[in-house]
C-alpha cells in the first residue's frame, strides 16, 4: 500500500490491524482520528481492536518466559516465585524443559487475567469517549496483569514490573511533564505502603519505560540497521514508516538530502508528508524546501522562471540579506532576458556573474546544511554565465 502511495495517510484506518499500528507509530494520526469520532465509534474500534490488544500481550508474555527460562533468573530472585515454581525448576537443566513448565504453569491464568484486565481497562476509557487512552490503558493493564498474576507473587516486584510496562506503553501517549507527574505519584504511593525502595523502584522503572517509549528507543536499532545495510530513498524510508523518531539516525538525513538535490519533484512531495504527518521532523522538511530550490536552481541555470525564492526564517538578519541577494539575482535575470541590444546584455551578464560570486560568498557564512547544496548551483550559475558571455561577446565581434 505504501510503495504505490508512499506520502499518502489514512485519515480513517482501513482495519484494526492498522489502528493498532498507529498506538505504536502513527501517534499523531491516531490522536487525530481519536478527536473525531463518536463514543459509540469509540466503544466499536476499541472492541474491533482487542483482539490484537490480546495476541501483543501474549507475544509480550512468551517473551517474558523465555527470558526466565534461558537465563535462569527466578534462581537469582527466587523469593519473588513460589516455593512450587522453584521446586519444579530445580529438578530441570534443560531450556526447552523450563520454558514448557513456565508456560504450563502460568498460561491459563495470564490468559484469564489479560483478557479481564484489557476489556475492563479499555471498555472504561472506551465509555468515556477516549480511543487513545482505551487502547493505552487496556494494553498495558492486560500485560501487566497477565505477567504478575500468572507467576510473580511478591508485591514489590509485582508493581515494579507494572509501572515500567506502563511507562514503556504510556510513552507513546503523554508528554514528559506527565510521566515525571505520575513517576512522582507513584513514589509517594509506594512509600507510603512499602516503604522508600519501593518508591524509588517504582519511579525508575515507570521513567525507564517511558524513556524508552516517547524517545523511539524500542524501535531505534531497526532504523539504524535499515539505514546502514539497506538502500534507503525518498520514498521508502524509516520516516515513513514511524512517526515517533526523536533521535538522529546516523547518515539518513545526508542520505535522503543528498536525493532531494538530485529529484527535486519527489523531494517536494516528501516535504510536505513530513510537514503534515511528522511534526518532529519540521526541521528537516525546512532544509530540504531549501535543498528542493537549489536544485532548481542547479538545473536550470540563468533561468529566472525556476529559480525559487524562500523567505522562511525572516528573523535571521544574515539570510533576509541572502534572500534579498537571490532577488536581485532573479530581477537582473529577467531584464536580460528582455533585453535586446547585445551590448546591454554584455553588461548585464557582467553584473550577473558579479551578482552570482558576491552571492557565493555570502552563501559561505551561512551556518545552514543545506548552504553547500547553494554552493553547487551557484556555482554552475557562474560557468554558465561565463560561458554565455564569451558566445556573446564572440557575437558582438562578428556583428561589428
Amino acid at each position: 500500500m505504501r510503495a504505490k502511495k508512499p506520502f499518502s495517510r489514512n485519515r480513517v484506518p482501513e482495519d484494526s490491524f492498522e489502528l493498532f499500528r498507529w498506538i505504536f507509530f502513527e501517534p499523531f494520526l491516531l490522536k487525530n482520528f481519536d478527536e473525531e469520532i463518536s463514543t459509540k465509534e469509540t466503544i466499536i474500534w476499541f472492541f474491533r481492536t482487542s483482539i490484537w490488544i490480546l495476541l501483543f500481550s501474549i507475544f509480550f508474555y512468551l517473551i517474558i518466559n523465555i527470558l526466565l527460562s534461558y537465563f535462569e533468573i527466578p534462581y537469582y530472585i527466587n523469593i519473588y516465585f513460589s516455593d512450587e515454581v522453584m521446586y519444579q525448576l530445580s529438578n530441570m537443566s534443560d531450556f526447552s524443559d523450563k520454558l514448557l513448565f513456565l508456560l504450563n504453569y502460568s498460561y491459563k491464568k495470564f490468559i484469564i487475567w489479560s483478557i479481564f484486565g484489557s476489556l475492563i481497562g479499555g471498555v472504561i476509557w472506551a465509555i468515556i469517549g477516549n480511543l487513545l487512552w482505551s487502547l493505552i490503558i487496556s494494553l498495558s493493564i492486560g500485560i501487566i496483569l497477565g505477567i504478575t498474576k500468572a507467576f510473580i507473587g511478591d508485591i514489590i516486584i509485582a508493581t515494579t514490573l507494572w509501572t515500567f510496562v506502563l511507562g514503556l506503553i504510556m510513552g507513546f501517549a503523554i508528554d514528559i511533564k506527565t510521566a515525571l507527574f505520575i513517576g512522582v505519584l507513584g513514589f509517594i504511593a509506594s512509600f507510603a505502603t512499602e516503604g522508600f525502595n519501593a518508591g524509588v523502584g517504582v519511579f525508575l522503572s515507570f521513567e525507564i519505560g517511558f524513556i524508552i517509549s516517547f524517545f523511539g528507543l524500542l524501535f531505534f536499532p531497526f532504523h539504524q540497521i535499515k539505514t546502514l545495510f539497506f538502500k534507503v530513498s525518498l520514498i521508502d524510508n524509516p520516516y515513513l514508516d514511524d512517526g515517533k523518531i526523536y533521535l538522529p539516525i546516523f547518515t539518513l538525513d545526508k542520505k535522503l538530502k543528498e536525493e532531494s538535490f538530485k529529484k527535486p519533484f519527489i523531494a517536494n512531495k516528501f516535504k510536505f508528508f513530513l510537514l503534515k504527518y511528522r511534526p518532529l521532523q519540521k526541521e528537516l522538511a525546512k532544509e530540504i524546501s531549501y535543498i528542493i530550490n537549489a536544485s532548481y536552481l542547479y538545473y536550470n541555470p540563468l533561468d529566472s522562471n525556476n529559480m525559487k525564492i524562500s523567505d522562511r526564517d525572516s528573523d535571521d538578519e544574515k539570510l533576509i540579506e541572502w534572500v534579498s541577494s537571490l532577488r536581485e539575482i532573479k530581477n537582473n535575470l529577467i531584464r536580460f532576458k528582455n533585453q535586446g541590444n547585445i551590448n546591454n546584455q554584455i553588461l548585464l551578464l557582467h553584473k550577473l556573474i558579479s551578482n552570482y560570486h558576491n552571492l557565493l560568498e555570502d552563501t559561505k557564512k551561512l551556518s545552514y546544511e543545506w548552504r553547500d547544496y547553494y554552493i553547487r548551483a551557484i556555482n554552475e550559475n557562474i560557468k554558465n554565465a561565463n560561458e554565455l558571455l564569451i558566445s556573446l561577446k564572440a557575437k558582438k565581434e562578428h556583428i561589428y
